[in-house]
Formats: structure tokens, C-alpha cells, sequence
């Protein structure tokens, strides 16, 4: 029987959906031998061509097998950033001259007080 829907005072007669076809197995299918055959064939190839992949995430999560150009690269990249480690710190004092320069030239040419004890008049 369909359901029965009320819409405005009107009584709508809605029908009912479809029913799924059944599934239907022939007779004379695949004996279920060759289905447990095909299923470890497939399960063997997999193995197999799966395994090199497998070993290798292995290997990495041991940290082993490291190439010797690899580890060569590495301290390479290592003695690079120290040598940027140290031009930032040439830049550091760079700077640091740099906003010097600009205060003396901001007060008129005469000393900042901090600096005021530094110059060869106040030595003598």
C-alpha cells in the first residue's frame, strides 16, 4: 500500500518506490577452487611486487644504509650554515655602525651623550 501524503487540505497518493532486483547466482559458476586460487595468486603477485617498497620504508625508519655522497652532502650543508651563521653576525654589527652613524649625523655632528666619554678629547 503507498503512503498518503496531505498537502493544502488535499489527500496525495504518493506511490511507492521500486524494489531491488534480487541478485540471481547461475549454476555453473566458478568452482569455489579456482576462487580460492585466483585469490592467492593475487595475494602472492602482490607480495612480491609490493616487497622492494616495504623493505625500503624499512630501512629508512631504521635510519640504516646511508650513502656515503649522501652523508658527504650533509656536512657540507652543515659548514655552509655556519658560514651564514656568521655573515648574520657581521650584519648584526653592520647595523649596529650603521644606526651609530645616523645618531651622530642626526645630533649635528657632535657626539651622543653615551658615546661623549669615548672621544679623544675627554682621554686626554
Amino acid at each position: 500500500m503507498a503512503p498518503m501524503e496531505m498537502a493544502a487540505g488535499m489527500l496525495i497518493q504518493v506511490p511507492a518506490p521500486p524494489l531491488p532486483p534480487e541478485v540471481v547466482v547461475l549454476p555453473g559458476g566458478p568452482p569455489e577452487e579456482v576462487i580460492l586460487f585466483v585469490s592467492l595468486a593475487v595475494l602472492a603477485a602482490g607480495f612480491f611486487l609490493l616487497r622492494p617498497l616495504f623493505r625500503a620504508w624499512a630501512r629508512r625508519i631504521e635510519g640504516g644504509a646511508t650513502s656515503p655522497e649522501l652523508v658527504a652532502d650533509v656536512e657540507q650543508l652543515r659548514e655552509r650554515l655556519q658560514d651564514v651563521d656568521l655573515l648574520y653576525q657581521r650584519i648584526g654589527e653592520l647595523e649596529e655602525r650603521v644606526d651609530f652613524a645616523e645618531r651622530l649625523l642626526t645630533h649635528g655632528g657632535t657626539a651622543a651623550p653615551e658615546t661623549a666619554s669615548l672621544t679623544p678629547d675627554s682621554a686626554a
